[in-house]
Formats: C-alpha cells, sequence, structure tokens
C-alpha cells in the first residue's frame, strides 16, 4: 500500500465496502431468479465500480477480481451464460474476497 494516497485510498475503501454490500445482496437475489435483468445490472454496475475504484488507487489485483466478475455478469446480461448456483457461490466468494480487502487495509491504512 505504499505510494497510496490515504485519502484517495479511504475513497476506494468506502466504494468497495458500498459496492461489495450490492454484490452480495443482489447476488443472494439472482440466486432465485438468475436471469433478472434489474438484478443483473445492478450487479454488473457494483463489479464495474469497484473495478474503477481499484483502478485509481492501483490495486491490480482487485481490477482483475472485479474484471472478471463484471465480466460474466455482462454475459448473463446477454444471455450468453445463465448464472448457476456454483457460478453464484464462485461470485460470492469474489465479493467477499473484495469486502475484506477494504476489511484488512483499514488496519493497514
Amino acid at each position: 500500500m505504499i505510494g497510496i494516497d490515504p485519502a484517495m485510498f479511504e475513497l476506494f475503501r468506502e466504494e468497495v465496502q458500498a459496492h461489495a454490500d450490492t454484490l452480495a445482496s443482489g447476488l443472494v437475489a439472482a440466486e432465485a431468479n438468475p436471469g433478472d435483468p434489474a438484478v443483473l445490472e445492478a450487479l454488473m454496475r457494483a463489479a464495474h465500480s469497484i473495478k474503477g475504484a481499484a483502478r485509481i488507487v492501483s490495486i491490480d489485483t482487485a481490477v482483475r477480481l472485479a474484471h472478471v466478475m463484471e465480466d460474466a455478469l455482462v454475459a448473463a446480461q446477454h444471455g450468453h451464460i445463465r448464472l448457476r448456483a456454483t457460478d453464484i457461490d464462485l461470485l460470492l466468494k469474489g465479493a467477499d474476497v473484495l469486502a475484506g480487502l477494504a476489511a484488512l487495509a483499514a488496519l493497514v491504512a
């Protein structure tokens, strides 16, 4: 985390916390209705926002994770894939990793 402006990093943490919560709740909703366009749109936007926030503070691992999640959600939006329970579980794990990054970062920021 050396070289990251503390104020920018705090904004990153806040973004990740808010959007990781959106991901978690939206993914639970997607389990019940995996093709719901409104749910998929909100999930894609949350992943996209996390990707952008991570890019601003140069946390490349978070950028890559959020990007993969976003790609999967876009594919689901366009009907290229249908999210199954195992997909939802993996996406939830990704959301947990991102949320954990924000929580862990509070200890080192």
